[in-house]
């Protein structure tokens, strides 16, 4: 594709401009936009209806007084452009009584008319001064041209292809898109940077990347399209009652621009085309929606353009152009509807049909060219719906010659203004300025046909009638119901049934279809007038029936294949309709909008749906067929009951089954691992791949016996420490194989130790215990001291003492001390440090061992003198003595110091006179020592 950029400040064709209406401009000192449209509608005494009902009085009092003072269109244009300002302010003034109730419904055309009269005279005085100062005009003259864009594309040698679109695309067209931008930096329309070329096969064109983003530096990422085919027999989104298809005869038809989008967009779209004899009646067909941005200026305002032009590009002079400018719209025969989002006016106007006379230029290519536009500011829309079509220039007859005295009719060309018809005296049967007249006499008839553009753009169209005694063929025919969007059929009974036929299924002049017997699509509801022409022997005639063209819905559904015993759910996507009849295809029928059914066999079914609208014979019907299968079966076994905090596994089995879905959880599995903290249910849906079925399973969960662990957590280095268990129920048992609530266990190491409580089901408390190192005592100083001595005790490596035995120390709580003890004594001190930790040391005070004082002789008979064998032994801890004879034999024996032998033997019995032994072994402090010795008996 090509850029083109157009300088529509340098470039300009005059033509003739048709109603282009009022100007208003941002730049005059009079603040408009205090009054918009917006501010208007949200703070009007009266409903938006009809504040829309008192508006367009202002339009139509322009109107009259352009016709008052005699002004053309392009006159009273620059008239306005000129004194803008002032007829701003006058607007402005008639807009103010609609806010503030002074105007209304009842008093609009008065008021409007006495805001004429002043303009009117404004236009006295606007004439004066073009008179007298024309260059001050000048100016505003230059401003309202419009110049057209040079965008013709290659030549169809073949003339009209695709020039109603009835090919469903947009072959043989060229699309462009392009940007329209005017922030008061120019006074003339500033369309730029146009891009496109041609179109092809396609139904959308001319992508636009700045539509829809308000910016025109900032291109949009998702683009939509200036130029689209539309299709069908629905209404425009804002005005329903206006068909997005030409109602002329047409299929299809195109759209340019993008509808309500904003962001200065710009479309385009042209066709060029070789004429010939048997296309120079040229026509276009158009609708179009313009937003009125109140307070623009003329040359920022949305516009839409028909234009045809000659082979170089120009218009062709006075009869190639039709522009319309929002504000100006009204006195076009536009009308008015609120717009919401934007609080304004969307002038539109219904389809509308224009001939352009071609027969000067056959033989050479022209080009035809529509163009819509945004505002120059960014925020307001414009855009079109078009068609076209080409015949040749002539008068179509019903019969070439008048036959058996009958009249004929004679049908001018559709879409002209105007027709005036002349012919041989007292040949036109009745009136002499429509389309179609009667003729009776045969002559040479010719008739005026003036085109929407004017008076220049007429021409002269001549045919001449013969008469004959030949018979006047009878053309009749028959339709079938007629229904919107549906083939109607045609049946011909003419008589006689071998002439030539032609079909014009809209009574406009032109014919569709020359087959005996036709078949015709309508695209709108309504009554039409369908003309039969038959051609016979030289003679013709033509007849003409109504149809009445219904309202047809269109029959749609979708339904799912399913299983035995399941309920089909039929979706209803039908449109227009408000009777449903369906036929299950088993013998059940529903008239639901959205039936469900339940089959109770496997197999195929047909399901057919039948849907009519209200009150209308049309009917249509959809069809779909369903494979109905056998269901399959599932089963789910487990536990279904589980201690919390455990493990269970759910299976699932059954027949035909190819896929599982379990809930909750997701899983596509036939079993799953399951822990639910509370009871659940779980559910299975099993499915064959057509329908499904579900079974469900409760599991239960158990709550485990609570149990804790009281006791220290720290325990010193070996020592012991105890636990204790607890818990409402259950049986304990310890991990060292204790089945007590309360242990008491030595430990070496960092441990955790952990108790089972079982009561049905079982729980497990854990209790870490640390061991700390204890760092020992130590104590001084083990001594020796004579009987009544004194001895000093000293330790140290704690922070706390206790010396045991403690009543023979001076203090048993301090880390030094002294003692007096009678005996030897070993003393312990028990030290406990930072951490509560206790270690043990010992002192040893021995009391200084005595001799013994051990007799050698003694005389055991009795009289009281040196009758025992003592020894006196002082200061042992420990003491013991065995006696023998000479022969070994064991006499006597004591551990008790100074427990004397009275001369016996073991059995009491006196021991002989003679010599023993005896052994003595004791200890005195840490000292032990064994004497050994003789001693004699001498009874005699």
């Amino acid at each position: 594709m090509k850029n083109i950029t157009i300088n529509l400040t340098k470039t300009l064709v005059i033509f003739f401009v048709l109603n282009i209406g009022t100007l208003h401009s941002q730049s005059q000192t009079y603040d408009f936009g205090s009054e918009d449209m917006g501010a208007i509608y949200s703070s009007a005494k009266i409903s938006d209806v009809d504040l829309e009902k008192v508006h367009v009085y202002w339009y139509k009092e322009l109107d009259k007084c352009a016709a008052a003072v005699g002004a053309t269109n392009f006159d009273f244009l620059v008239f306005q452009r000129f004194y803008e300002s002032k007829m701003d302010s006058l607007h402005a003034s008639f807009l103010k009584g609609i806010r503030t109730g002074s105007i209304n419904i009842t008093n609009a055309g008065i008021k409007a008319s006495e805001e004429g009269k002043q303009v009117i005279a404004l236009y006295r005085k606007f004439q004066e001064v073009r008179k007298e100062f024309p260059s001050s005009v000048s100016e505003f003259i230059d401003e309202v041209k419009h110049p057209y864009h040079k965008v013709a594309g290659t030549c169809d040698s073949s003339g009209c292809t695709n020039i109603n679109f009835g090919l469903g695309n947009l072959s043989g067209w060229n699309a462009y898109y392009g940007l329209n931008v005017n922030r008061n930096d120019s006074s003339q329309f500033n369309v730029t940077d146009i891009v496109g070329g041609p179109c092809g096969a396609v139904t959308v064109a001319a992508n636009d990347p700045y539509s829809n983003t308000f910016f025109a530096s900032a291109p949009n990422p998702n683009p939509d399209y200036q130029v689209s085919i539309t299709h069908g027999s629905r209404g425009d989104a804002l005005v329903p009652s206006v068909p997005v298809v030409s109602p002329f005869g047409a299929s299809y038809s195109a759209m340019v621009g993008d509808s309500t989008e904003v962001n200065y967009g710009v479309g385009l779209l042209s066709k060029t085309f070789y004429v010939t004899p048997s296309n120079d009646n040229f026509t276009y067909q158009y609708a179009v929606f313009l937003e009125n941005p109140i307070g623009h200026a003329y040359y920022q305002q949305p516009f839409f353009r028909a234009a045809v032009l000659d082979q170089f590009g120009d218009t062709i002079p006075y009869c190639g152009a039709y522009a319309v400018v929002a504000s100006g719209a009204s006195r076009n025969g536009f009308k008015t509807v609120y717009y919401a989002p934007s609080g304004d006016s969307v002038f539109y106007k219904d389809w509308t049909i224009v001939s352009v006379p071609l027969k000067k230029y056959v033989g050479t290519c022209v080009t035809v060219v529509f163009e819509t536009a945004d505002c120059g500011l960014g925020g307001h829309f414009g855009y079109a719906y078009v068609n076209a079509s080409c015949a040749p220039l002539g008068i179509i007859t019903s019969s070439p010659a008048i036959c058996g005295g009958k009249s004929i009719t004679l049908t001018a060309p559709l879409g002209f203004n105007h027709y005036g018809w002349s012919g041989p005296p007292n040949g036109i049967v009745g009136t002499d300025t429509t389309q179609i007249i009667k003729a009776d006499s045969a002559g040479t008839y010719s008739v005026i046909v003036t085109p929407v553009t004017g008076a220049a753009c007429a021409d002269t169209l001549y045919i001449t009638i013969t008469k004959t005694t030949n018979p006047v063929p009878v053309p009749s025919f028959t339709a079938d119901t007629v229904c919107i969007g549906q083939a109607t059929s045609f049946t011909n009974t003419s008589h006689p049934s071998s002439g030539q036929f032609y079909w014009d299924f809209y009574n406009l002049g032109t014919f569709q279809d020359s087959t005996v017997n036709a078949d015709w699509t309508y695209n709108q509801t309504g009554t039409y007038s369908v003309k039969l022409y038959e051609l016979n022997g030289g003679c013709g005639a033509d007849t003409v029936i109504k149809v009445q063209v219904d309202s047809a819905s269109k029959a749609a559904f979708t339904a799912p294949n399913s299983c035995v015993g399941a309920a089909t759910n039929f979706t209803n996507n039908s449109t227009g309709a408000s009777y449903y009849s369906w036929n299950f295809g088993d013998g059940g029928t529903s008239t639901l909008i959205s039936p469900s059914h339940t089959y109770a066999s496997a197999g195929t079914y047909t399901v057919t749906l039948v849907t009519k609208v209200k009150g209308s014979a049309c009917a249509d019907t959809a069809k779909e067929v369903i494979t109905i299968s056998t269901s399959p079966t599932v089963s789910i076994v487990g536990n279904h009951s589980i201690c919390a905090s455990t493990n269970t596994v759910l299976t699932a089995s059954g027949t035909g089954i190819t896929s599982y879905s379990w809930a909750p959880g997701g899983k596509t599995t036939p079993s799953i691992v399951v822990n639910p903290a509370v009871n659940t249910i779980y559910t299975v849906t099993a499915s064959n791949g057509t329908c499904s079925v579900t079974d469900t399973f409760n599991v239960i969960v158990t709550p485990k016996p609570p149990v804790t662990i009281t006791g220290s957590n720290i325990v010193c280095q070996g020592d012991s420490i105890t636990l204790t268990a607890s818990s409402p129920v259950g049986v304990y048992s310890w991990s060292n194989g204790e089945t007590g609530s309360t242990i008491t266990i030595p430990l070496s190491k960092d441990s955790t130790l952990y108790v089972v409580v079982t009561k049905g089901c079982s729980d497990t408390a854990y209790h870490a215990i640390t061991i700390i190192p204890v760092k020992g005592i130590t104590a001084c100083c083990d001594t020796t001291i004579a009987s009544g001595g004194t001895a000093h005790l000293g330790a140290s490596g704690a922070v706390g003492y206790v010396w045991t035995p403690s009543t023979d120390v001076n203090c048993y709580t301090c880390p030094s001390t002294t003692t007096s003890p009678t005996v030897s004594t070993t003393y312990t001190v028990t030290g406990t440090d930072s951490n509560g930790c206790r270690s043990y040391a010992t002192v040893t005070v021995e009391i200084a061992c005595s001799d013994y004082i051990i007799p050698n002789v003694f005389t055991p008979n009795g009289d009281g003198i040196n009758d025992d064998f003592l020894i006196k032994a002082y200061n042992v801890n420990t003491y013991s003595i065995e006696i023998y004879d000479r022969w070994g034999l064991l006499m006597y024996k004591s551990d008790t110091p100074n427990a004397p032998w009275q001369g016996k033997t073991m059995g009491g019995q006196d021991a002989p006179d003679g010599v023993y032994y005896y052994i003595i072994k004791s200890q005195c402090g840490n000292s032990t020592s064994n004497h050994r010795g003789f001693v004699q008996i001498i009874r005699k």
